[in-house]
């Protein structure tokens, strides 16, 4: 089920998924003033709930922290072509190397149940340093 309800945010549920498509209206709605990956979260949770009859078993700050992580990771990859610019070729080079594998796994944002994603774990860890992650952030979280 292809949800894009919120904000025109791409996002797709399965069964113990979220999917959350990470382009330009992810990012322009991350941008806004506020805590846009909180309302996010709570939407996703929200939603899920209403399609499958039972929540979603990931904590509304775990998935907000994943959406952000998985964001600018995204968008710093993106833009690491310009580093080309600075640095030698043997030193961009590699570096170009592991920002496209960063794209390739952070293009959609699949947020699972731990019995399905293996590294809920990671977010699941960062989410009680959620006030530190927004504050780095500002705006942007």
């Amino acid at each position: 089920m292809q949800d894009t309800a919120f904000h025109g945010i791409i996002i797709s549920f399965q069964e113990h998924w979220a999917n959350i498509n990470t382009d330009e209206t992810l990012m322009d709605f991350l941008s806004l003033p506020g805590n846009g990956s909180v309302e996010l979260a709570g939407y996703v949770l929200k939603r899920y709930r209403e399609l499958f009859r039972k929540p979603l078993e990931i904590s509304e700050m775990s998935l907000a922290v994943e959406i952000l992580v998985h964001a600018y990771l995204d968008r710093f990859s993106q833009n690491a072509p310009s580093i080309r610019n600075v640095l030698p070729k043997h030193v961009s080079e590699p570096i170009l190397r592991i920002a496209e594998k960063v794209h390739e796994r952070t293009e959609i944002i699949n947020c699972g149940e731990k019995s399905v994603d293996n590294n809920r774990f990671v977010f699941d860890g960062l989410a009680p340093f959620h006030p530190l992650i927004f504050a780095a952030l500002g705006k942007l979280a």
